[in-house]
C-alpha cells in the first residue's frame, strides 16, 4: 500500500516475496478473489475516490496522486469500476440529495 501511488509491478512484488509468478498468483487469486492487477486498480481508484473529495486538486493531480501514470487509463479504470466519469463523481460529492 505505501508503494502503490508510484510505479508498481508484479515483478518487483515478486523480487520482495521471493515465490514463483505462478505460486503468487494462485495465491493471491484465491485469498482476494482477483488478480494483482486488478487489486492495484481497486486500491488506486478508492485512493482517487478520496482524493476527488478535495475541489483544490485537478483531475490530473487525482489521477497521478493516486499512481496511474495516464489520464487516459485513469479516466477509463474509473469509469468502469465506478460508472461515471471522475467529474461526473467529484459532482456527485457536491450535489445535495434531494
Amino acid at each position: 500500500m505505501e508503494h502503490s501511488a508510484g510505479e508498481i509491478s508484479l515483478d518487483q512484488v515478486l523480487d520482495h516475496v521471493h515465490v514463483s509468478r505462478f505460486h503468487f498468483c494462485k495465491i493471491f487469486r484465491k485469498n482476494t478473489g482477483m488478480t494483482f492487477t486488478e487489486y492495484v486498480n481497486r486500491y488506486r481508484i478508492g485512493r482517487a475516490r478520496e482524493l476527488l473529495a478535495d475541489p483544490a486538486l485537478r483531475i490530473s493531480d487525482v489521477a497521478y496522486g493516486a499512481g496511474f501514470g495516464s489520464i487516459a487509463r485513469f479516466n477509463s479504470l474509473f469509469r468502469r469500476e465506478t460508472g461515471m466519469s471522475p467529474t461526473a463523481y467529484r459532482r456527485s460529492l457536491t450535489s445535495p440529495i434531494p
